[in-house]
């Protein structure tokens, strides 16, 4: 009878102990603590998931579409120009060259030739980059000189041609007398204005090059 009475005391002790580590301890205000379910790693990929496809979401929502149309026709469609009108450009003088024809390079044969003197000795080539009319060649004489230091000559048309062309140059045959320039050219130039020249020799290189006339006057 005293085995069995602690033994029974020792079961009271053990069912005491069973029951109290079963109860959920009370929060510190006295109030019943929640406990909240764990979450796993499948639900939080799925939440991470709908997130993304919510912030992908609201984004295309918030941005509006180009007008792609438009824009296209913005670029494409010209500009509009005030029309200019274009003033006639008044034509520039013609530019006569003269050259020995000696040293010109093309056949004289195929030129027209003429004579500006009875007994001709030598001969140039008059050649121009714009046509021009009324072309003569002068022979000049009577020369003196002025006060002023222009030469006053007296002349007189020995040949003349409509047109003087920059394809169909005119070979002069002639012969310079001393000093004293004793051919000269006439034409209409580009400009309709009346041009007249005397013809000489450079005495430094021994070209040739034009004299421009007026009344009569070496310039």
């Amino acid at each position: 009878m005293k085995r069995i009475l602690p033994i029974l005391l020792s079961l009271c002790l053990l069912l005491t102990l069973v029951s109290c580590a079963g109860k959920t301890p009370p929060a510190a205000d006295g109030t019943t603590a929640a406990t909240e379910p764990a979450v796993t790693d499948d639900t939080a990929i799925e939440n991470d998931a709908t997130t993304a496809d919510e912030t992908e979401a609201g984004s295309d929502a918030n941005t509006a579409p180009a007008n792609t149309e438009e824009t296209a026709a913005q670029e494409t469609e010209p500009e509009e120009t005030a029309a200019v009108e274009i003033d006639d450009v008044a034509a520039e003088p013609a530019m006569i060259t003269l050259t020995w024809a000696e040293v010109f390079d093309r056949d004289l044969d195929a030129l027209t030739t003429c004579n500006a003197v009875d007994d001709p000795q030598t001969a140039f080539v008059i050649t121009t980059d714009r046509a021009v009319s009324g072309l003569q060649i002068l022979s000049l004489y009577e020369a003196s000189f002025g006060d002023d230091g222009a030469y006053t000559f007296s002349h007189d048309a020995v040949y003349s041609q409509d047109t003087l062309s920059p394809d169909a140059p005119l070979v002069v045959n002639t012969t310079f007398y001393g000093d004293t320039p004793n051919i000269g050219i006439r034409y209409i130039d580009t400009d309709g204005s009346e041009k007249t020249y005397a013809i000489d020799v450079s005495g430094m290189d021994g070209s040739l090059y034009l004299l421009a006339l007026e009344g009569g006057s070496a310039q």
